[in-house]
């Protein structure tokens, strides 16, 4: 009983700094690092962001974001690829993609997942707050800044997080009035 207690008083703090949302700082992530490159590609995020890194299992990195070769660009295909990632449900008409345009460019974004596809490799990024950030590129190489754009995960309802503690709720009593 005292153990059930516990866990459930952890997934309550655990809920509860998920709703909260995390501590926004700025971050400078440095895109395709497991790609050979000639020049270094990075997103400045004056609020903070994190770049998605690993492949089968992805995680999120404050340092670096990986660069994924996907090909085409389309809506369909960075919202196919982004599901295969993260395993997040994503339909196409959720990526909204807008045209880029050379080697330093500064674009805004909201809050949540966005992308930069630059050359052949494409990035993904959850931005902590809508923002403007500055794509950057030094030295040299192919690999120019040719879209951007946001993708909207189609969200787990505040009302599942209730559904959860209320369920939680009627079995702690449950168990007390069996005891």
């Amino acid at each position: 009983m005292y153990s059930i207690g516990k866990f459930l008083i952890a997934l309550a703090v655990l809920v509860g700094a998920g709703l909260a949302g995390s501590t926004s700082h700025a971050a400078v992530i440095t895109l395709a690092t497991n790609q050979p490159a000639s020049a270094t590609i990075t997103v400045d995020c004056p609020s903070g962001c994190e770049g998605l890194v690993g492949d089968p299992i992805a995680s999120l990195s404050t340092t670096e974001a990986w660069g994924y070769r996907f090909g085409r660009a389309s809506e369909a295909a960075l919202a196919s690829n982004f599901s295969t990632l993260t395993g997040l449900t994503v339909p196409a008409s959720a990526v909204t993609k807008t045209n880029g345009g050379g080697e330093n460019f500064s674009f805004n974004v909201g809050e949540g997942w966005f992308f930069v596809k630059y050359g052949r490799w494409t990035s993904f990024l959850l931005s902590y707050a809508e923002q403007s950030v500055t794509f950057l590129k030094t030295g040299r190489g192919p690999a120019g800044l040719s879209n951007y754009g946001s993708i909207a995960p189609v969200p787990l309802p505040a009302a599942g997080w209730l559904l959860i503690a209320g369920l939680g709720g009627l079995f702690m009593v449950r168990r007390r009035r069996s005891a």
